[in-house]
């Protein structure tokens, strides 16, 4: 049985984009709804345990001081598999946050071969898919929250 529907986070290789988290507890907010914080990991990346603890502190930190409801993954493997694999499981979420590099999102929907693994899997993804832009990280500099990700950011 699927989770009761949240706005999915989803961040790859340790990296955290501070104005996607941000933007993933508004839209929360909004929504009446919690997030739920993937971290995709390639076998063959950076990421140790160490790096994903970092992150999911500085993520839980910002959630905690936001008032947002936090459930959190990470999923190591062929990330565009274990994004698919997760979303089988928990079903569809309202809304996907994207997290992760802003090639992922830009790149043209004919140059797939060779492309970053989110524009191979995103068109059998069934929820709308969105990113902070740079307006929306401007926007947010005066956030009460300050800097949300102080310890764990590596953009």
């Amino acid at each position: 049985m699927a989770a009761e529907a949240r706005v999915l986070l989803v961040l790859e290789d340790g990296a955290v984009r501070e104005e996607c988290v941000r933007l993933a507890f508004e839209l929360a907010k909004r929504l009446g709804c919690g997030v739920h914080a993937l971290l995709l990991a390639a076998h063959d990346d950076a990421t140790t345990p160490q790096t994903a603890d970092e992150v999911w502190a500085g993520v839980e930190a910002a959630a905690r001081a936001e008032g947002i409801e936090l459930s959190r993954e990470t999923r190591r493997g062929d990330p565009g598999s274990e994004l698919l694999k997760h979303m089988a499981t928990h079903g569809t979420a309202r809304v996907v946050v994207w997290g992760g590099a802003d090639a992922a999102l830009s790149a043209s929907r004919h140059a797939r071969k060779g492309a970053h693994w989110f524009v191979r899997v995103r068109g059998q993804v069934r929820c709308p898919i969105v990113t902070a832009s740079s307006r929306t990280k401007h926007r947010h500099a005066s956030s009460r929250a300050g800097s949300l990700l102080s310890s764990s950011r590596k953009t």
